[in-house]
């Protein structure tokens, strides 16, 4: 070999030996570098235009999808697009936006989602902002939708909005309306319209539209032929000229009801509609499960019927008509307002179980839910919270008492005290609160079937994010620790989820059964014996008041532990995986509202609360050289000992 060649190989033998040393150099390095952040979720929001209504529904949606972990600018990529008032437009929307790869669609109104049934094929659709979602194509009812789809439908209030028709005085003999016959939501309101009025002495004038240009020049008509009102319908197109609807009607000084309370603001006299901004807050936990990765076929579309009514009395006035009384008292929003508080003091008991901070918290949420609302303590509501301090024959004696007792609702707090007002309260409405599953507890067979004088929101434990979250910090773990109450359904039920879950995933679960918190020390000590990898402490009566014990005993033995209530993360677990209680406290006092307040609690579907609470201790994580990702640290709401709260 030429003494050329052999230089070249040795210039090539001492690159490739400095690239090692460099490379072995940096490994170390990059071993403490954090992982690359996850890519955020992306949704797209799919509307047919700017309106104060969507807007309000948009707005109620991602406030609350923030409280169920995701907000936008941090682990949320949102993309708006509109169809600019169009119907042609929808299509191109929605080809653009199925051509690109989002977590879901979100769709706002009929026409959007009659559209996206048929072309939208790449991604996951949840509709909102939708009168009928089996009218627009979603399926052949609510359960038995295409496969790919769920959500939340709003009844549109046609019966109070006609009755507050019929109730002006002078009375109303005519009564306009505008609208696009190719919108089937539209047709489908003006017919049920037109078949509620025919016995009645107020007669329906439809003029069907094609386009938001047409809207003036059909308004004129309308007064041309005689109407008395109008009636701004919901319709997609008319909507889009409803100032020049109500001008013409200003005009010939002929009153406009609407559909939607916002049109108040531009000259109606009333608005009789759907809550917007509460139709979103509700389609977010639905959202949310779909972002998490569960089948949208297995999601059941909901309906709800939740009302804004706004009026102005003094343009009514001006127009020489008065407004039924009952549409005054109604008056939730715009330019005057009654407050939604009764007149009268009304009972309610909230009956607790076994105290601990997450009842404190769910607590607070009930009385602020109420406070929120108008609902003074005092004065609008009396909140009698009755505790059995953990004692089930005392819990029982409770329940017999709030049965023949002169309240009018009762709130359980726990499973126990749901099910004990199971068995004793027939002829009372129910709300339950801090319930892991309505169903397991035994007051439903699903969400929309369940026992008729009880409602409430379930708030299911996250143990498999709970589970994945131990498992970034610690991959190499093979078995995991909990204790459980055998007596406590709701206990059970958690150990079995956390079985399943560390089954999926290969590891070994080491259960103890406990019957009272003094159990829980000797307890701890035998599990902690048994050398799990971690402890997965799951929530029960026993493990809210003993948790400092399990903690204590691990820490002792090496072993981290991590809790399923905010509290614990004060008492040595290393993460805190919590569901917001209060928020379930608050959603608990929101539904006892509307019951008390004439909702029939047999015709509204069981909720699920799954917005969740993550803490950090930095300390104990320490202690078992356990390192949080940069990740985790911004995600997590609490990092114990650096004041930091989100």
């Amino acid at each position: 070999m030429s003494a050329t060649w052999r230089s070249v190989l040795l210039g090539l033998f001492l690159i490739a030996a400095a690239a090692l040393v460099l490379l072995w150099g940096d490994l170390d390095a990059r071993k403490a570098r954090p992982a690359p952040l996850e890519r955020p979720t992306r949704i797209a929001l799919a509307y047919f235009a700017p309106e104060v209504t969507v807007e309000e529904c948009m707005q109620g949606l991602l406030k609350e999808l923030e409280r169920e972990g995701w907000t936008e600018g941090r682990n949320l990529e949102v993309r708006r697009v509109h169809a600019q008032g169009e119907i042609a437009g929808i299509a191109t929307m929605l080809q653009g936006l199925d051509s690109e790869s989002f977590d879901a669609i979100v769709t706002f109104s009929t026409p959007v989602l009659a559209a996206a049934t048929s072309m939208v094929r790449r991604n996951k659709i949840v509709l909102t902002y939708c009168f009928d979602p089996v009218a627009a194509g979603a399926g052949r009812s609510l359960d038995d939708h295409l496969p790919f789809l769920t959500g939340i439908g709003s009844f549109p209030p046609l019966e109070k909005l006609l009755s507050a028709a019929q109730g002006i005085t002078p009375p109303r003999k005519r009564m306009g309306v505008v609208y696009n016959a190719s919108e089937a939501n539209s047709s489908r309101r003006v017919e049920a319209a037109r078949k509620a009025l025919e016995s009645s002495s107020l007669t329906l004038d439809a003029i069907s539209i094609t386009s938001s240009s047409d809207v003036a020049m059909a308004a004129q008509a309308l007064v041309a032929r005689g109407a008395d009102c109008i009636w701004a319908v919901g319709d997609n197109t008319a909507v889009q000229a409803i100032d020049a609807l109500i001008r013409v009607a200003s005009d010939a000084r002929i009153p406009v009801i609407a559909d939607d309370p916002t049109h108040v603001d531009k000259g109606a006299v009333a608005g009789i509609g759907v809550a917007f901004h509460e139709v979103g807050r509700r389609t977010a936990p639905v959202l949310a499960r779909v972002l998490r990765g569960e089948d949208p076929a297995r999601i059941p579309i909901r309906q709800l019927e939740m009302l804004d009514v706004a009026c102005d009395p003094a343009r009514a006035q001006a127009l020489g008509i008065q407004l039924p009384e009952a549409v005054l008292q109604a008056a939730n929003r715009g330019p005057y307002v009654r407050s939604s508080a009764p007149a009268r003091n009304r009972i309610i008991d909230l009956v607790i179980h076994n105290e601990s901070e997450t009842v404190e918290q769910c607590v607070r949420g009930v009385r602020s839910g109420f406070r929120e609302a108008g609902w003074i303590e005092g004065v609008n509501c009396t909140l009698r919270v009755r505790s059995a301090q953990g004692d089930i024959s005392t819990l029982a004696t409770i329940m017999d008492a709030v049965a023949s007792g002169d309240g009018e609702l009762v709130i359980p707090l726990a499973t126990p005290a749901l099910q004990a007002a199971l068995r004793r309260i027939k002829d009372k409405p129910i709300v339950y609160a801090l319930v892991a599953s309505g169903v397991t507890a035994g007051a439903a067979k699903s969400a929309t079937e369940h026992v008729p004088n009880v409602i409430g929101s379930d708030v299911p434990a996250p143990i498999e994010e709970g589970v994945e979250l131990l498992l970034r910090l610690r991959p190499d773990i093979r078995s995991i620790g909990t204790l459980f109450v055998p007596g406590e359904v709701n206990s059970v039920l958690y150990k079995e989820q956390l079985e399943r879950v560390a089954a999926a995933r290969k590891l070994a679960v080491v259960a103890i059964g406990v019957t009272s918190v003094s159990e829980v020390s000797d307890a701890a000590l035998a599990l902690c014996s048994r050398r799990p990898d971690a402890i997965c402490q799951i929530l029960d009566s026993a493990s809210a008041s003993g948790f400092a014990r399990i903690a204590a005993a691990a820490d002792r033995e090496a072993i981290p532990v991590i809790g399923f209530a905010p509290d614990t993360i004060h008492k040595g677990a290393v993460l805190t995986i919590a569901r917001d209680f209060e928020r379930n406290g608050a959603r608990a006092a929101q539904l006892a509202i509307e019951v008390l307040s004439g909702a029939d609690p047999a015709r509204m579907p069981l909720g699920v609360d799954q917005a969740t609470w993550l803490a950090l201790n930095p300390a104990a994580a320490s202690r078992l050289g356990i390192r949080f990702p940069d990740e985790l640290r911004q995600r997590a709401q609490l990092i114990l000992g650096q004041e930091q709260s989100r």
